[in-house]
């Protein structure tokens, strides 16, 4: 990583990003061959915080991992590839909302860009200038932003084309024939801004009725929520967001989960009964939930995982992950 690369991640301290769109990224980069520990270690992602989509992670981690995936894969167009893919915009929730909007005037204004000021969007007569502040010291996320947002429109819009060009700060790279590929129309580089040029009439288009996989991921994200909010109210959903924090720390107690929510032992224990569950079933379950998604999903090591979840040793958590599943956690690597 070059000294301006550190600066500039530096100077990304106080902005995050979805926890959806970092663990998109991930996958994107484990598909292009990444090995899962050096992205994990370059850039300092905290699996915890990744285990939970609706978290907000430091943008300074989603710019490492991003500098890391390319660098690690050793393909210079990294970025484009990315906001092409199918983990670029179907694993982005807030790309896939997009068309669930009446017209894309609705979707940007209900949207995540409603209440920020990254995008200045303009109009002149039949051209509409959608100007991205977010990238300014950041080429490769605009290069995945720029690449979705076509292609996503294009997947919306049953092909149709509606930019007319696109503008980069950026030097033109020595991969250009990747952005001609993609893209298909006029680009402006070493440009003053990051800013896409549109017909007029998009804003105004009604949207392709959204796949069925899109639907699915919806809904599913959709209902994860409405749980989710009921369940972070009750105490054992406070039993486990604060367990998940302190597993790899070997203080996942009792005492200490009930100091933190103020409460002794014996009120904690009277009220997750009357709950129907047990501190040992919380803990004991949400360590089986955890392993799983950690050994198939993030595809760790079991040495990693014993350690993520508050095991002393490797032997104890397959012996405890044996026990509750009746395999080996090998198997579900």
């Amino acid at each position: 990583m070059t000294p301006r690369d550190k600066s500039m991640i530096a100077g990304c301290s106080e902005r995050t990003v979805a926890a959806s769109a970092v663990r998109a990224l991930m996958d994107f980069a484990l598909s292009k061959g990444c090995s899962h520990a050096q992205l994990v270690e370059r850039s300092a992602l905290d699996l915890h915080e990744l285990s939970d989509i609706e978290n907000r992670l430091p943008f300074a981690t989603y710019v490492a991992l991003m500098k890391a995936g390319k660098e690690l894969s050793g393909d210079a167009a990294f970025a484009l590839h990315f906001g092409e893919s199918d983990e670029g915009m179907e694993s982005t929730f807030a790309c896939m909302m997009g068309v669930y909007s009446p017209t894309m005037r609705l979707a940007l204004a209900d949207g995540p860009a409603a209440n920020s000021d990254r995008y200045q969007m303009t109009r002149n007569g039949d051209e509409v200038r959608i100007v991205d502040t977010g990238h300014d010291d950041f080429p490769e996320g605009a290069e995945s932003s720029c690449a979705r947002a076509v292609c996503a429109a294009r997947r919306i819009f049953g092909g149709t084309e509606f930019f007319r060009a696109i503008h980069f700060i950026h030097a033109e790279p020595p991969y250009r024939a990747e952005y001609d590929r993609i893209f298909r129309m006029p680009l402006v580089f070493r440009s003053d801004c990051y800013a896409v040029i549109g017909d007029a009439r998009w804003l105004d288009q009604l949207a392709a009725a959204p796949s069925q996989s899109v639907l699915e991921i919806v809904k599913t994200r959709a209902e994860t929520q409405r749980q989710r909010i009921e369940h972070a109210s009750s105490t054992r959903g406070r039993v486990e967001a604060l367990l998940a924090t302190l597993l790899h720390t070997d203080n996942a107690s009792v005492d200490a989960v009930a100091c933190k929510l103020g409460m002794g032992r014996h009120t904690l224990f009277r009220k997750l009964r009357a709950e129907g569950v047990t501190f040992t079933q919380v803990l004991n379950e949400l360590r089986r939930t955890m392993a799983n998604q950690y050994l198939s999903t993030q595809k760790l090591a079991v040495n990693e995982t014993a350690y993520l979840l508050g095991f002393s040793d490797p032997a104890a958590f397959s012996r405890a992950y044996k026990r509750w599943t009746g395999h080996s956690p090998r198997l579900n690597q």
